[in-house]
C-alpha cells in the first residue's frame, strides 16, 4: 500500500509518498512554506498535489507547541478503574482546561500485573478540528492525526531490544520516543532544551535497554547510530 504522510509540525511543511511494503520505500517528497494570510487548506493543497492521487491512505502529523506528553503511573491494572480516575489525574497535571484539548491514553503494564504505566498525548482540540476541516476541503481523509513521535515506531530496528528509545534529530527539532514491546510509552519533542538532559530524564522514568539515534551529531554514549 502507498501512504501519503503529511507533516505540519514545523516549517517548512513536508509531504512524503511511501510504499509501505517491507521494507518501506520513499517514493516522492515535497515541502512548502505557508504564505502570509494563506489558509491551511490552500497550503495543504500545494503540499500534496505534486505527489499525485495514487496513494491508498494518508496520515497527518501535528506537533509542538500544540502537543503535550504525560506519563502517569498507577498502582492497579484494572482498565475500568483506570478509565474512571484518568481524566481527573490528567486535568491535575495540566495548566489549562482539558475540555479544550483531546487526550489519547495508551496503557501498558509497568513490570507487574498489579500496576500500569499510562502514556497520554494531549493535543489542542481547535488545532485538530482546523486540520480536519482543511483536509476535508481538499478531499483528503487522513486515517490518523498524530504527533510526529507516533511515526517513530516505524524506525524500530527488527533486532532491537524490548525497551528501546528512538531519537530522530535534525537541525531544528529532536523527536524522542520510548517503546516497550512496540508500544509508545513516553515521548518528547525538543527544540531548545539540552537533548542529553531530556533523554536522561525520560530514562529515569521509563528505563530502556538501548537507544537508536537517527541523524547526525549523536552525543549519547553507546547509542546505535543510523543515517537519516
Amino acid at each position: 500500500a502507498e501512504v501519503l504522510s503529511i507533516d505540519i509540525s514545523e516549517t517548512p511543511y513536508r509531504s512524503y509518498l511511501v510504499d509501505c511494503t517491507d521494507p518501506p520505500t520513499l517514493l516522492q517528497k515535497h515541502e512548502v512554506l505557508p504564505e502570509e494570510g494563506e489558509d491551511l487548506s490552500t497550503t495543504l493543497s500545494r503540499l500534496t498535489e505534486p505527489l499525485g492521487k495514487s496513494f491508498d491512505e494518508s496520515v497527518l502529523f501535528l506537533g509542538s507547541p500544540h502537543y503535550h506528553s504525560l506519563i502517569i503511573h498507577l498502582p492497579f491494572s484494572d482498565h475500568k478503574k483506570i478509565s474512571q480516575v484518568l481524566p481527573g489525574m490528567i486535568q491535575d497535571l495540566l495548566p489549562f482546561e482539558l475540555d479544550e484539548f483531546l487526550a489519547a491514553p495508551t496503557v501498558s503494564q509497568n513490570g507487574t500485573s498489579s500496576s500500569s504505566l499510562v502514556h497520554v498525548g494531549v493535543v489542542d482540540k481547535e488545532r485538530v478540528e482546523k486540520a480536519f476541516k482543511a483536509c476535508r476541503a481538499i478531499k483528503l481523509d487522513p486515517i490518523l492525526i498524530a504527533p510526529p513521535t507516533a511515526a517513530l515506531q516505524t524506525l524500530i530496528p527488527k533486532d532491537s531490544k524490548e525497551r528501546v528509545m528512538i531519537v530522530v534529530s535534525d537541525k531544528l527539532n529532536t523527536a524522542i520516543g520510548i517503546f516497550v514491546n512496540g508500544k509508545l510509552t513516553a515521548d518528547r519533542i525538543v527544540s531548545k532544551e539540552p537533548i542529553k538532559q531530556v533523554i536522561a530524564s525520560l530514562i529515569q522514568t521509563t528505563p530502556v535497554e538501548e537507544i537508536c539515534w537517527f541523524g547526525e551529531d549523536c552525543n549519547v554514549d553507546d547509542a546505535r547510530v543510523f543515517p537519516l
